[in-house]
């Protein structure tokens, strides 16, 4: 048996385990919830067979994510195992437009993948090329891959594609792979300060639809995206991450003992922008307005938690 025929039976029996586990959790919602008949759970994996074999490879992972989130969970109640079916139901699509669009490179070495990635985004544009590349994006490369510039520096393949503004198909594929926006180029510019730099509003509010988990991740100074947006003096990111992530930790110091607030108030951010920052706050005592400003008092983790009190005038 080649190394094809043992990597497909991996595959396959990781299928199954895959739906048991979603039949398993099925049973579970019916029993707790009764408003609903058990979901045939055969159909929708059919059903989402249809669509890889009938979708566009550059698109085919945010259409399924789409059509589980809107046509499924919203559809079905399924109480506690809800992100579990998710989860589930989207490792059965990944896997299997893998083995759909990828089949041929499931056998090769992953650094023989990145290679030929390089080669192909350092080269001419060529969009039967575009495809491949896709191709070997599903069956797995490096995301942290440096690209060659023509001046001899580096970048990331995100940053790479959107400066030469070539690939752009490969770029919004990637967006919805897990990739690291840490990894920097030579100017020391990660992904993320990169758009934020150059005000690619289209760009970082894609990103910023994917990275749920990562809104609160920092870089080697500390920083997260949101005193990256503050110090920016971005106010249209800056409310977009405010707005937008329940599970946002402003609270973080980075290493100069800065959280966001101190940045936002020290840099004289509207006041809407920091009013909603202290909703987010778990470190806030007391607020003590006055007609000419306010005085924010906060446990300050610095100083062994004592309270501290920032000024905002008015």
């Amino acid at each position: 048996m080649n190394k094809y025929s043992i990597y497909l039976n991996i595959l396959f029996f990781i299928n199954i385990f895959i739906n048991i586990s979603i039949d398993i959790y099925c049973m579970k919602a019916t029993y707790n919830d009764s408003s609903h008949d058990c979901v045939d759970f055969d159909i929708i994996r059919n059903n989402i067979k249809n669509r890889v074999s009938n979708g566009n490879i550059f698109t085919i992972l945010k259409d399924i994510q789409e059509f589980i989130k809107i046509d499924i969970l919203k559809k079905y109640n399924f109480g506690i195992h809800q992100s579990k079916i998710e989860q589930n139901l989207m490792n059965f699509a990944v896997n299997y437009i893998k083995s759909y669009f990828a089949y041929n490179y499931l056998n090769t070495k992953q650094c023989d993948r990145n290679i030929r990635f390089k080669q192909i985004l350092e080269g001419v544009y060529n969009s039967d090329l575009e495809i491949e590349a896709a191709k070997l994006i599903i069956s797995g490369i490096d995301h942290n891959l440096h690209i060659m510039l023509k001046n001899g520096s580096t970048a990331s393949p995100l940053i790479f594609m959107l400066s030469k503004n070539k690939f752009m198909k490969l770029f919004y594929l990637m967006m919805f792979y897990d990739i690291n926006i840490n990894i920097k180029n030579d100017l020391d510019y990660n992904f993320f300060l990169w758009s934020l730099k150059n005000k690619n509003y289209p760009v970082l509010n894609l990103l910023l639809q994917n990275i749920n988990s990562k809104i609160n991740n920092y870089n080697a100074n500390g920083r997260t995206m949101l005193m990256h947006a503050i110090i920016s003096n971005d106010l249209i990111i800056s409310e977009m991450i405010l707005d937008r992530f329940s599970n946002l930790d402003v609270d973080i110091q980075d290493i100069y003992g800065y959280t966001a607030l101190k940045y936002a108030i020290y840099l004289k951010m509207p006041k809407n922008i920091i009013i909603k920052i202290l909703k987010h706050s778990k470190l806030i005592v007391n607020i003590q307005n006055s007609n000419n400003g306010s005085d924010i008092m906060y446990l300050d983790p610095k100083n062994n938690n004592r309270i501290s009190i920032l000024r905002v005038d008015n």
